[in-house]
C-alpha cells in the first residue's frame, strides 16, 4: 500500500473528470441527505410530543438516557466503520476491486465477533446493581424499566452491528444516498406503527421500544440485500476474502478512530447521563428537547460535508491536492453558514415553538437557547474539519486532540451542572470545540500545502 506522499498525480483531463464525478456523487448524497433529514425531522416533530404523551416525562427521559448509554455501544466497532470508509475509498481511487472486497469481508467478520460481545455486555449491564443510579432512576418501578430498556435496546443494537458494513460500504463508494433511503424507510415504518400503537391504546414502554427500534433494523437488512445481492455482487462479503493484512490496514485507521469515537461520544452522549446523574432523569427532556431542535440544523449542515470524506480519501490517492484544499474551505463556509441560517431563527422563536411543540412540558430559557446556538456554530466547524482530517488519513492527530477536549468537557460539565444548571453543558462544550479548532485547522491546511508543494515538484 503506497503512502500518501507517493500518490501519483493524474493528468489534467483525467483529474478534471474525476473531480466532476467526485463532486456529483457527493452533492447527490448531500442533497438526498438534506431531503431525508427534512422529512425525518418532520417525523420527529410528531414523534417527540406523541412519545411524551404516551410515556410521560419521566419514562421518556429514561428512554433518552438509555439511548445515550446504548449509543456508547458504538465504541464496539473499534473505529471499523470510518476506517473502512477510508480504506475502501482509497482502494477505489487505485482501481483495486479485490482490495475493496477483502476490506469489506474482513470488516464483516470482525463485526460478527463484536455483535456477540455487545449482546453479552447488554445482558451483564442490565443486571448490574449500580445501573439505576447511573440512569437517575429513583423509584423501584423506574429502575426495573431501566433494566429492561438496557437489555432490549442492547440486543437490538448488537443485531444492527452486523448491518453496519452495508451503510459504510455505500458511503465509501460515494453512494451514501442509498443509506438515506433505507433510514427514511425505517423511520416512516416506525411512525406508522407508533400511531397504530397509540390509537389502539396498547402503548407501553416495551412496545414503544420495539416499534421505534426494529423497523430501521429491517430496513438496513433490506439495503444489504440490494447492495450486495444486486448492485455490487463482486463486493459481497465472504469468509474466503477475510485477510489478516486487510485487518491490519483497517486497524491502522480504526485504532486511532476508536479513540476519536470515544471522545466524540463523550461530547455527544454524555449530556443526558450527566444531567440525569446530577439533576435527575426528569430534567433530561428540559435539555435534550431544545438540543434536538438545534441538532436538526447541526445534522443538516453535516449532511453536505460527510459525503466528501471518501471523496477526499480518493482525491488524496490520486494526488489531487488543489481540489482537496478548495473543497475544505468551501465546506467550512457552507456548513457553518447553513447552520447559522436556521439556528438564528430557532434562537429567536425557540421558546414559543418548544412550549407549543411539547404542550408546555418543556420550557427552555433564552439563555439556554443562546448557549446552544454558540455551541452549534463551533460544533459544526469542528465536525467539518474532522471529516477533512479523516479523509486525509490524519486520524492519530484527530484522536489525540479530540480526546483531550472531550475529557475537559465531561469533567467540567459534571462539576458545573449543580452550580449553573442546564446552561453549563453547551457553554462548556463550546469552549471545548474552540480549543479543538485552534489546534486542528493549522494541521489540516498545513498538510494540504505540503501535498500541493509535492505535486508541484
Amino acid at each position: 500500500m503506497r503512502t500518501e506522499v507517493e500518490a501519483t498525480p493524474v493528468g489534467d483531463a483525467a483529474a478534471a473528470g474525476h473531480a466532476r464525478r467526485r463532486d456529483l456523487r457527493a452533492r447527490t448524497t448531500g442533497a438526498v441527505g438534506v431531503v431525508t433529514q427534512a422529512v425525518n425531522q418532520g417525523i420527529r416533530l410528531v414523534v417527540i410530543p406523541l412519545s411524551i404523551r404516551m410515556l410521560g416525562l419521566e419514562q421518556y427521559g429514561l428512554w433518552l438516557v438509555v439511548g445515550s448509554l446504548v449509543a456508547w455501544g458504538g465504541m464496539a466497532d473499534f473505529g471499523l466503520a470510518p476506517g473502512l470508509i477510508n480504506v475502501v475509498a482509497t482502494a477505489q481511487g487505485r482501481g483495486d476491486r479485490q482490495g475493496m472486497r477483502r476490506a469489506i469481508s474482513t470488516a464483516f467478520a470482525a463485526y460478527g465477533v463484536l455483535a456477540v460481545a455487545v449482546a453479552a455486555l447488554a445482558m451483564g449491564l442490565s443486571r448490574w446493581s449500580g445501573l439505576p443510579g447511573l440512569l437517575g432512576a429513583r423509584t423501584p418501578a423506574l429502575a426495573e424499566s431501566g433494566r429492561m430498556l438496557v437489555l432490549v435496546c442492547g440486543l437490538i443494537f448488537a443485531a444492527s452491528t452486523l448491518t453496519r458494513v452495508v451503510s459504510t460500504t455505500t458511503s465509501a463508494l460515494q453512494k451514501g444516498y442509498l443509506g438515506c433511503f433505507s433510514f427514511l424507510a425505517g423511520s416512516l415504518a416506525s411512525l406508522g406503527l407508533l400511531f397504530a400503537l397509540s390509537a389502539g391504546g396498547r402503548g407501553g414502554l416495551l412496545s414503544y421500544v420495539l416499534v421505534v427500534s426494529v423497523p430501521p433494523l429491517l430496513a438496513q437488512m433490506g439495503l444489504a440485500g440490494y447492495v450486495f445481492g444486486l448492485l455490487h455482487r463482486d463486493l459481497r462479503p465472504a469468509w474466503k476474502w477475510f485477510d489478516v493484512a486487510s485487518l491490519r490496514t483497517l486497524w491502522g485507521f480504526a485504532g486511532p478512530l476508536t479513540v476519536y469515537q470515544l471522545a466524540n461520544l463523550g461530547v455527544l452522549y454524555s449530556a443526558n447521563l450527566l444531567i440525569a446523574n446530577r439533576l435527575g432523569a426528569g430534567m433530561v427532556p428540559q435539555y435534550s428537547v431544545p438540543y434536538a431542535a438545534f441538532a436538526v440544523f447541526i445534522t443538516t449542515a453535516m449532511l453536505i460535508v460527510t459525503p466528501y470524506t471518501p471523496a477526499i480519501a480518493e482525491a488524496k490517492a490520486r494526488g489531487d491536492w488543489h481540489w482537496i484544499k478548495k473543497r475544505a474551505i468551501h465546506l467550512l463556509l457552507a456548513s457553518v453558514g447553513m447552520f447559522m441560517a436556521g439556528a438564528l431563527v430557532l434562537t429567536l422563536a425557540g421558546q414559543a415553538f418548544i412550549k407549543l411543540w411539547t404542550h408546555k412540558a418543556v420550557q427552555p430559557t433564552i439563555g439556554l437557547l443562546i448557549a446552544l446556538l454558540i455551541f452549534g456554530v463551533f460544533r459544526v466547524a469542528g465536525n467539518t474539519i474532522n471529516e477533512v482530517l479523516t479523509g486525509l488519513g490524519l486520524v492519530r492527530f484527530t484522536a489525540g486532540a479530540f480526546l483531550a477536549v472531550s475529557v475537559f468537557y465531561v469533567v467540567a460539565s459534571w462539576l458545573a451542572l449543580p452550580v449553573f444548571g442546564l446552561v453549563a453543558v453547551p457553554v462548556v462544550c463550546a469552549i471545548a470545540q474552540v480549543v479543538y479548532l485552534a489546534v486542528s485547522l493549522p494541521v489540516a491546511f498545513g498538510r494540504m500545502e505540503r501535498g500541493i508543494a509535492h505535486v508541484a515538484n
